[in-house]
């Protein structure tokens, strides 16, 4: 094809009355120079999607996350010291909102002992948004909206059929909305890892009593994420 293309030049050239000012570049240089572009291409996207699927190994979705927990009926960081006379439990999990863990929707279920005002128990789930400061330790700032069955801290009693007849420490539901901040650390590892973290959370619950119709709780929480191993 090159000799024909050779020829084909020298033949014409003879028949214009000036000489050709470009040189004639060959198809083959061409197609060749198109070909290295492209695996330029295809290494640089190769290159971009690998990074994408490291950074998502560095969080394992639905940890269990188990605490304790400390309970107070009190004003934002008043009285902090009230919280670890009233001891509890809290058991969930949480999946990240994206390819990585900076968004998460966290889903817990707490249970508190309070002698003075009332044991209660709290199905909750929050939006946290998780930087990280350095290296392994992070931060959280989170919301959201739940449900707090409050028992009562005595029994009760309720008038009927001009009677006075017990209804034990039966209580009611308040709905909440919880804000709180966390500090944690989380080193991921291929195998079962735990990941620690310390949180205050401020409940407001709304219907408490008669004339008050928002009150505000506070939760102390020490827990840890397990991220069990996904190795079969």
């Amino acid at each position: 094809m090159t000799e024909n293309l050779i020829h084909l030049i020298g033949k014409t050239r003879s028949s214009f009355p000036f000489r050709l000012a470009c040189p004639v570049v060959l198809p083959k240089k061409i197609m060749m120079k198109k070909n290295i572009q492209w695996l330029w291409v295809a290494i640089l996207f190769a290159h971009s999607a690998a990074g994408q699927n490291d950074s998502g190994k560095t969080y394992r979705n639905f940890p269990l996350v188990v605490s304790l927990q400390f309970h107070a009926l009190s004003f934002p960081f008043k009285d902090m010291k009230a919280n670890f006379r009233n001891i509890g439990i809290g058991i969930g999990t949480e999946i990240a909102l994206g390819s990585t863990h900076t968004w998460a929707q966290q889903f817990q279920l707490v249970a508190y002992r309070n002698k003075q005002v009332g044991s209660g128990i709290i199905l909750y789930t929050q939006s946290a948004w998780r930087p990280t400061i350095v290296s392994y330790i992070y931060t959280e700032l989170k919301t959201g909206f739940g449900v707090t069955y409050n028992f009562r801290p005595v029994k009760s009693f309720q008038q009927i059929n001009g009677g006075w007849v017990s209804v034990g420490h039966k209580g009611k539901f308040m709905l909440t909305v919880p804000l709180g901040v966390s500090l944690g650390y989380n080193k991921f590892s291929k195998n079962t890892y735990v990941a620690p973290f310390v949180s205050y959370q401020i409940l407001a619950n709304t219907n408490y009593a008669k004339g008050i119709p928002v009150i505000t709780n506070s939760l102390y929480q020490l827990g840890s994420q397990i991220h069990f191993s996904s190795k079969k």
